[in-house]
């Protein structure tokens, strides 16, 4: 639900490609719904998994974690809590772990 606005940005840009593949009388027009069907897909596969697991590899957090992170803040904040969510939940993650577990290992 996240990446919802990158895909619909994604459906009206095939629509558009579509309408102009089509008008172009492209002899199978199957072969211009499955172009479309593939940069779709490829476009869901890379929003929904390669990008968390690339953001969360870069900033050292899981990909549920990027997930749920993207989730509440553009819920919260919209667009900006969607930039924002992120580097916050690194902010946390490093914030907790030097309060509670630096307590427990003492060295």
């Amino acid at each position: 639900m996240v990446q919802l606005g990158h895909q619909l940005q994604a459906l009206i840009l095939l629509q558009a490609a579509g309408a102009d593949i089509l008008d172009d009388a492209v002899d199978p027009p199957g072969l211009a719904l499955g172009v479309a069907g593939y940069c779709l897909g490829l476009q869901l596969i890379e929003n929904n998994f390669l990008v968390p697991k690339v953001m969360g590899q870069t900033v050292g957090l899981s990909a549920v974690t990027v997930i749920m992170s993207l989730a509440i803040g553009s819920e919260l904040l919209g667009f900006a809590g969607a930039l924002l969510a992120v580097p916050t939940a690194a902010i946390i993650q490093v914030l907790f772990e030097e309060l509670f577990l630096a307590e427990k290992d003492p060295v």
